[in-house]
């Protein structure tokens, strides 16, 4: 037991030499700044402890707001791109080809007396074309598809198909100011952008 004693004692000795030759060989500068650095450290209080807890709550609340940002940007930008392709699809269907078919080839009333002089049949597509402008001047006004679609897609046929409901929509105007809204708004911002910023078309952008 005393030789265990004896050797631990000795390496314990040689330990603590091999330390102080390391300490007396470091630049005097270096040990003033160690030690001035040890003394100066303040001991850790409560009121630090409790500091630095606030602070990391702090950085974690940043980054919780910042990952949610993030999230809702997305989820609008995934929602506004399948409104977007919901949209192309409805302007591929025959039905809505046959709409418009309609809108070109025949004068719209004037007033709901000639409305309700049409056969239903005709009723129910002058009202349903006016119903899918509508729903779409909302869609661009509240930016859920962008007004770049709509001039690609539909263009100068909105203004036009506009100024075919544009009489009858004023005789209603007298009883119910809102009709229509979304569908003016939207013609009139399609007619101003092709005047004002006419599109190329694509074909000669690429060649």
């Amino acid at each position: 037991m005393r030789n265990k004693n004896s050797k631990h004692l000795h390496f314990m000795s040689k330990l603590q030499a091999r330390n102080l030759l390391a300490y007396r060989k470091t630049p005097l500068c270096w040990r003033s700044s160690q030690l001035a650095l040890y003394f100066a450290l303040p001991p850790m209080t409560n009121d630090l402890i409790t500091l630095l807890a606030n602070v990391a709550l702090t950085l974690s609340f940043i980054v919780a707001v910042i990952f949610g940002i993030t999230q809702v940007r997305a989820a609008a930008r995934d929602r506004r791109e399948r409104l977007t392709l919901e949209s192309l699809r409805n302007f591929e269907t025959r039905e809505f080809a046959e709409l418009m078919q309609y809108i070109n080839s025949h004068k719209m009333p004037a007033s709901r007396k000639e409305l309700l002089a049409l056969p239903v049949s005709e009723q129910v597509i002058f009202v349903q074309f006016a119903q899918q402008m509508e729903t779409l001047g909302i869609l661009v006004a509240e930016k859920l598809i962008s007004m770049d679609l709509v001039d690609k897609t539909l263009g100068s046929f909105v203004s036009t198909s506009w100024e075919k409901y544009r009489t009858f929509v004023h005789s209603l105007r007298e009883t119910d100011p809102f009709l229509a809204e979304y569908f003016q708004w939207l013609a009139e911002r399609i007619s101003e952008r092709l005047q004002k910023q006419p599109r190329r078309p694509y074909y000669q952008k690429t060649s």
